[in-house]
């Protein structure tokens, strides 16, 4: 049965954060007029070639496509060209919150290395979705194998890393692998200020959470949605106690004034602007779907109504550019690994494939990519519940029009920092920048402050 949206619900994304601002609840993130505390960068992870212990003990360079820096060749369909447009392009991040085990979502199922660490929690060989003879995708990822356009980073981490949530989500929410930067935005809202358009109600939006840090910007409107649940805060009421009350606010938007006052009411018309562009659009949809018109079934899932709602956030306004969508899953799999993991892929498969579909749809289908990330990865070793520790270095995934293959190096399985986890081999803003630039065009060193080497051969 579809669950498309329906005009209340779809108000509830819109209410969520945009009605918030209306009083004063802190979600429309505006400018903060402050300056920036970005220090030098550090030194950098050296590129090593990964090596790996096979069960005899010997020690052998991990098998690869060439010595340099570069894609895999791989069997996976081509992806669509993407816009020659850098300007129409747009970005999804989709947050795996809980450290998502990176050797479970791409398996290294070629080296034997991996099945001795890992008796209790490895993914049968046998079931992984081959894609270069040593690497290959959860068993629970076949659409996005059938589909294509898929783009697999290694080693993605911190060369100092930490093992505590809270400390990493920070970190990467501001960009900022060790740690000692002391940004004054978060990395989307900087993001959003280099590449804003002045007419933007909103650059870039969060779905699933009100005020979310890494939307703190400097100067761009970004918007942050709390998870569906509220009322028509902005806009669609006409009549009644909403009609007054937003009548009520529009006349507050739209007295002008100085200073933080000024600010306020400026960031409460932006907000109610993006509202009724939402509305209007759903509007429209509904009223197609009731004319016969043929929508794209959604999964049920926290992560395929953040994406439906990303495509109609596209459609319903050319200027935003970044939606940042976090999972609603629990990678945190300390126990009993296995079973959570496979049905957690299963949910990003689904929902990813009925987002592209979607896409295909709306002729947006050249210009979105999404990026996956996540605090950590998890350790190496299997515990005795049979579940998988903290840990360091994971694997991201990048999706839609970019070029497949396999990037960056493999961390080796053998060398493990004072953790006894994986050293990273792909520092996590190196992953950011490489997006932000090759995809979206903007200059690493205004948002990192810092010249940051792209990852070869990411995107056409």
């Amino acid at each position: 049965m579809s669950n498309d949206f329906s005009r209340r619900d779809f108000l509830r994304w819109t209410s969520a954060g945009a009605g918030a601002a209306a009083v004063g609840g802190g979600v429309w993130i505006v400018g903060r007029n402050a300056e920036s505390g970005r220090v030098d960068r550090t030194t950098r992870l050296d590129d090593a070639a990964p090596r790996s212990t096979d069960a005899a003990g010997s020690s052998e360079p991990a098998p690869r496509a060439t010595d340099e820096l570069g894609p895999t060749p791989t069997e996976l369909p081509a992806a669509p060209v993407p816009t020659g447009d850098p300007g129409a392009r747009r970005l999804v991040i989709i947050e795996m919150e809980g450290g998502n085990d990176g050797l479970s979502m791409v398996v290294p199922y070629g080296l034997g290395r991996y099945y001795d660490l890992r008796s209790r929690t490895a993914v049968n060989a046998d079931d992984v979705l081959d894609l270069d003879g040593t690497f290959g995708l959860h068993p629970n990822l076949s659409r996005l194998r059938d589909r294509g356009g898929v783009a697999v980073v290694q080693g993605v981490g911190s060369a100092t890393p930490d093992l505590s949530h809270f400390e990493m989500m920070d970190r990467w929410w501001n960009g900022d692998p060790d740690g000692s930067r002391a940004y004054s935005a978060g990395v989307v809202g900087r993001l959003a200020d280099v590449i804003a358009a002045p007419e933007a109600a909103a650059v870039a939006v969060s779905l699933g959470r009100a005020n979310h840090p890494t939307l703190a910007s400097l100067s761009a409107p970004t918007l942050a949605m709390g998870s569906p649940g509220g009322g028509g805060y902005l806009a669609g009421a006409d009549e009644g106690v909403w009609g007054a009350y937003q009548r009520a606010i529009r006349a507050f938007a739209g007295a002008g004034g100085d200073g933080w006052l000024g600010r306020i009411r400026g960031a409460q018309a932006q907000a109610a602007s993006f509202a009724g562009k939402l509305l209007e659009l759903e509007t429209t949809e509904h009223e197609a779907s009731e004319g016969g018109a043929e929508l794209i079934e959604y999964p049920y899932s926290t992560l395929a109504e953040g994406l439906r709602a990303a495509a109609q956030l596209f459609t319903a306004d050319p200027f935003v550019r970044v939606v940042h969508v976090p999972m609603g899953a629990n990678f945190d799999t300390h126990d009993d690994h296995l079973d959570p993991y496979a049905q957690m892929m299963a949910i990003f498969d689904e929902a990813v494939e009925a987002f592209r579909r979607d896409l295909e749809r709306r002729g947006l289908d050249d210009s979105v990519v999404i990026m996956t990330t996540s605090e950590f990865g998890r350790r190496i070793a299997d515990n005795g519940s049979n579940g998988l520790d903290h840990g360091t270095a994971s694997t991201a995934l990048l999706i839609g029009p970019v070029n497949n293959g396999i990037f960056g190096e493999f961390p080796d399985l053998d060398t493990r920092d004072d953790t006894d986890n994986l050293m990273a081999t792909t520092s996590f803003d190196r992953y950011y920048a490489s997006v932000f630039s090759g995809w979206l065009g903007a200059d690493p060193a205004a948002i990192f402050n810092g010249t940051i080497e792209p990852i070869p051969g990411l995107f056409g």
